[in-house]
């Protein structure tokens, strides 16, 4: 069974849309996979993240997902699994 795949960036649109694939993907009786890709900022001079700020990135992604997750979850009244997913 091919899931329906939710991308995110936790913004208030995008949470409009995913309210949106949820009443979808209960109407197929479909599993839903909710994406979120990272994005890392580059300084001015192109050097690299430091670990401190890649872990606080990943921090508030794995925060804001498992949020958006919960809140998918009680929308569909629990009848479709929800697997969040961060790149």
């Amino acid at each position: 069974m091919r899931p329906v795949i939710i991308a995110t960036d936790f913004s208030n649109a995008s949470e409009n849309a995913a309210n949106y694939g949820v009443d979808m993907a209960v109407a197929l009786k479909k599993d839903i996979i909710l994406l979120h890709v990272m994005e890392v900022p580059a300084s001015p001079f192109q050097m690299a993240t430091t670990e401190f700020e890649f872990n606080e990135i990943e921090k508030f992604a794995k925060e804001n997902i498992t949020a958006l997750q919960e809140r998918l979850q009680r929308r569909a009244s629990n009848r479709v699994n929800i697997a969040g997913e961060i790149q």
